[in-house]
């Protein structure tokens, strides 16, 4: 797998989770679009793929641990052992029908299987441009297939996609220092599957070249 520089080839956009691809900012600005390369899709794939694999580990881990306490508190085992503290036989009880509801209402395993599904066809792209990384036309139905792509995901969170854009820079780049990745703190990363927490991410880099003293400020 070819190297690609990551500062390059993707824009703040993108490492904050936002779905772009190379040649966007071109393309609406109304100037030509930049060429497209095989490094160029790579990267946009792997992030996507990384992104994908991260939601869908947390909806079906969900999914797993809420249907493990339904089936050990629905167990008659589990009734006549609770049926010296009826106080506690209503909290499970109540705890049961919970984790029902919130299931039913999020559709847990329907959104792993959506997820599993958008990385699996993320990959089909990926091994398209792997077998003809120097055909133009080709590169350019790939680029499309994963626009379409984009347009059947849902909203973005944007920490799972700042990860996802760290995974694709350590998979694409050799030597990766942490200038090149966004820095993350632990409450985001905990937090990344239930809060959007929209905002520009940017790489260590890009942030110390937005310093007044970059920019030329006295």
């Amino acid at each position: 797998m070819g190297s690609v520089n990551a500062e390059a080839t993707t824009t703040p956009a993108a490492a904050s989770g936002a779905k772009t691809e190379p040649g966007y900012e071109a393309a609406t600005s109304g100037s030509a679009p930049t060429p497209l390369s095989a490094d160029d899709l790579r990267f946009e794939l792997l992030r996507n793929a990384a992104y994908h694999a991260d939601r869908l580990g947390f909806f079906s881990g969900l999914y797993r641990i809420i249907s493990f306490i339904v089936v050990i508190l629905g167990t008659g085992a589990a009734a006549t052992a609770l049926t010296s503290w009826p106080a506690i036989a209503a909290v499970a009880g109540a705890v049961v029908a919970l984790l029902t509801s919130l299931d039913l209402v999020l559709d847990l395993r329907g959104q792993a299987r959506s997820h599993e599904r958008m990385r699996a066809r993320t990959f089909d792209i990926l091994a398209d441009v792997e077998s003809h990384p120097n055909d133009a036309d080709a590169l350019r139905a790939d680029h499309a297939a994963l626009v379409r792509l984009y347009g059947e995901e849902g909203s973005d969170m944007f920490v799972v996609g700042a990860m996802a854009y760290n995974a694709a820079v350590q998979a694409t780049q050799r030597h990766v220092t942490p200038d090149d990745l966004i820095p993350l703190t632990l409450g985001q990363r905990l937090l990344r599957h239930l809060l959007r927490q929209p905002g520009a991410y940017l790489t260590g880099r890009e942030m110390e070249a937005r310093t007044p003293q970059a920019l030329g400020a006295p």
